[in-house]
């Protein structure tokens, strides 16, 4: 995405627009704890074509720094009507103007649910949130090419060619 990793941090860490990331697939999604710096976030999902809902809250850790440039931001399960979930945000810096992202994330339901159809909903899921942080970081919505910006041509350099 044509965002700097600080940009995209912050729509990743604001946690009270969650709800925006999903494209229309919560029902409800919102804080329910701040601790140190943790933050409990709870959702609300309708499955089965709204015959049932599932929700779950996670909480997330402060951004980890694995190496240079890339950030990781985590939720983990913390209760809810499903067994467990993870999600992991990651993002990675490719220069000032770019920023590569992922999105990983695993939901065991506790109703029985073939494995194809749950892990077709979270592919849904994680697209959405990572074309959403996206937009919301560009400050316009859609892909931007990226492009090496040229390298510096001295005239010096260009009268020998």
């Amino acid at each position: 995405m044509q965002a700097p990793l600080a940009n995209v941090r912050t729509q990743v860490l604001d946690f009270s627009h969650y709800k925006d990331l999903a494209g229309g697939k919560f029902k409800q999604s919102r804080m329910v704890g701040k601790e140190g710096g943790n933050t409990d976030v709870y959702f609300q999902v309708p499955v089965m074509k709204g015959l049932l809902s599932i929700w779950y809250v996670s909480r997330f850790g402060p951004p980890q720094v694995p190496a240079p440039g890339v950030e990781m931001v985590e939720g983990r399960f913390v209760r809810g009507n499903i067994k467990d979930m993870h999600i992991q945000l990651k993002m990675r810096q490719i220069d000032e103007r770019f920023t590569v992202m992922s999105c990983d994330l695993y939901l065991e339901p506790n109703l029985p649910a073939p494995q194809s159809a749950v892990d077709e909903e979270l592919r849904d899921a994680c697209k959405d949130a990572v074309e959403a942080v996206r937009d919301k970081a560009q400050g316009f919505k859609g892909d931007v090419p990226f492009v090496t910006p040229p390298a510096s041509n001295p005239p010096a350099a260009r009268a020998g060619q």
